[in-house]
């Protein structure tokens, strides 16, 4: 009873890390050592910590990118760790929108078509995107739109447009098809502090509007202030020093 009861707590949680240690091969020593942490869904929370302390590292594992050296990690119920190469690959595209700090959009693809990339890639999302309008065109139009990208701009390649207005294009491709969960790595790094505050709130805006959980991760902790709930590294993490 015990163990279904877990279980089914699990369940309700958007991340679960029990016991969770990783460390690089070769290394000496730990990278992580988180005894637990967790987010449920549609909660909104802020990870904070100086370079070095792992925080790329924890997205990592959370993303199904790395797998832990011990321990589980849990995203929407799902054992990260039980799941193959390909398999880690699947869940990650049917139910996780990545937000990288470099954006990693294709840049010869028009706007439109890289937010549609995760559509080409997960039947899911797809399924859940032609929910949302007419054609997968027209939800990725809405998303821009909410976002405050100006229509001319849709048709363009990437790479003619400005580092806000990639972020943005990076943000609606992540948000399509609602993903239960939205990570955020350093999105806000290349912006001076009006643009940054005024995405993020955007990007909070859409996350709610969607149910979805986000997790940010910054070392700007002016931001924190946006957030019903802060995260420092430091504090879960008992592995001190500089991320191998």
């Amino acid at each position: 009873m015990q163990q279904a009861d877990e279980a089914q707590k699990h369940e309700m949680l958007a991340v679960a890390l029990d016991k969770v240690r990783f460390s690089w091969p070769g290394a000496l020593h730990d990278t992580l050592d988180i005894p637990h942490f967790s987010m449920s869904q549609a909660e909104r929370v802020f990870v904070s910590g100086p370079s070095g302390c792992g925080k790329s590292t924890l997205l990592g594992l959370i993303a199904g990118i790395l797998t832990p050296t011990c321990g589980q990690v849990l995203v929407q119920g799902t054992a990260l760790e039980s799941l193959g190469s390909a398999g880690r690959d699947r869940f990650r595209g049917e139910h996780i929108g990545f937000i990288f700090q470099q954006f990693n959009l294709v840049p010869y693809l028009s706007v439109v078509e890289n937010v549609l990339i995760p559509c080409r890639f997960s039947a899911l999302r797809r399924k859940r995107a032609e929910k949302q309008g007419s054609d997968l065109g027209e939800v990725a139009a809405m998303l821009l739109q909410r976002l405050d990208l100006e229509k001319s701009l849709w048709r363009k390649p990437v790479r003619t447009l400005s580092i806000g207005q990639q972020q943005r294009v990076a943000c609606a491709r992540a948000l399509i098809g609602q993903p239960e969960l939205i990570i955020a790595d350093e999105p806000t790094s290349a912006l001076d502090t009006d643009r940054r505050v005024a995405f993020l709130h955007l990007l909070l805006e859409e996350c709610t509007s969607q149910g979805t959980a986000l997790l940010f991760v910054s070392h700007d902790e002016l931001l924190a202030e946006a957030f019903p709930r802060t995260v420092r590294m430091q504090d879960i993490n008992l592995v001190k020093g500089e991320e191998s």
